[in-house]
């Protein structure tokens, strides 16, 4: 039985790499469309960051696995036994005025090998 499931997404922005970049390392803007109730600390790797979700109250930890600016950023949360890892992959298309993003959200743990 797998002990990992992993779905991956994409879409296309019209906007260059280090923009879109921004707009998920850089807390204020996150804040914007996604973290409804806060995101606190820039995604640098190595540290750690918390969100919060107005609809789920306080704050979830999320630690930074990397960062590498305008081209990935990887990130662990959850509990041990139940860690979810997000990747987002930014490239450049249009000579760099377009970027394609893939997010890709890979669950360990969450299917149990029989004893």
């Amino acid at each position: 039985m797998p002990s990992e499931f992993s779905t991956s997404t994409f879409g296309f922005i019209a906007r260059p790499p280090a923009d879109v970049y921004e707009a998920i390392a850089n807390p204020e803007q996150l804040s914007r469309y996604f973290t409804t109730g806060g995101a606190r600390g820039r995604l640098i790797s190595g540290d750690t960051v918390t969100w919060d979700f107005a609809d789920f109250p306080g704050a979830f930890p999320v630690q930074v696995v990397q960062a590498t600016e305008a081209e990935k950023i990887e990130l662990l949360w959850g509990e041990e036994g139940d860690l979810h890892t997000v990747t987002f992959e930014f490239a450049p298309i249009d000579e760099k005025t377009r970027t394609k993003l893939t997010i890709t959200e890979s669950l360990a743990g969450i299917w149990h090998q029989p004893a």
